[in-house]
């Protein structure tokens, strides 16, 4: 395989493999590794440490359920942060960086077209795509390890048969399968290459295989 000149953006859902897969590639071919969620995770550290938070559950945390009456201002704060931190990115790339591996957040997508085409300008974007039948184990993984999650308008109360409002964690349950369902849409077309999660996750994958699905001819 050729040598890489271009960089890498790996997008997708939390819980599929970008942290793993980006970090073989910068350990075992020299790229160096960029992990969003540690950059907001850093930038939010004085405002974390005022509550004792720590870490990226706490985040979570921080963040809220979209029920929630500080959830809203905090996923735009959330946004205005990651974007900013892509921002800076593009401005390294711009600067000649080569041979970057991006692990993006999965909130990414919901940073704006100007983020979109300044990830297809400097790097190939990487969706590890999520198939409908492994929604479940999404939905199951997210329940039990909640993650910060950007809803924008994919929330919302229904009445129930008697008139009266549901509850908010039914409200959520029922929601999220179509925050899912909205983020994969985004993922597959801000995708330039798409790698199935069951090869992404096959253990006989190598980086150079890895890599080579990316571009057959080397970057």
């Amino acid at each position: 395989m050729e040598p890489f000149s271009k960089s890498i953006a790996l997008i997708g859902m939390s819980n599929n493999g970008k942290s793993y897969w980006s970090k073989r590639i910068a350990q075992e071919k020299g790229f160096t590794r960029i992990c969003c969620d540690d950059e907001i995770e850093r930038a939010l550290e004085p405002e974390l440490q005022s509550l004792g938070y720590k870490g990226i559950a706490d985040v979570a945390r921080w963040m809220g359920l979209p029920f929630e009456e500080h959830s809203r201002l905090n996923q735009l704060h959330y946004l205005s942060i990651e974007t900013h931190v892509m921002d800076e990115i593009f401005k390294h790339l711009a600067r000649g960086a080569t041979n970057l591996i991006i692990d993006t957040t999965g909130s990414v997508i919901h940073c704006g077209e100007a983020v979109r085409e300044l990830l297809k300008r400097f790097t190939t974007v990487v969706l590890l795509d999520t198939p409908e039948s492994a929604q479940q184990e999404m939905i199951d993984a997210f329940f039990a390890n909640p993650k910060p999650v950007i809803w924008g308008e994919h929330f919302s109360f229904e009445a129930t048969a008697t008139g009266i409002p549901e509850e908010s964690m039914d409200a959520v349950r029922r929601c999220y399968p179509k925050l899912l369902e909205a983020r994969n849409r985004l993922y597959r077309e801000w995708a330039e290459v798409s790698i199935a999660r069951g090869i992404a996750r096959d253990p006989e994958l190598t980086v150079d295989g890895f890599l080579d699905m990316v571009d057959p001819k080397g970057l």
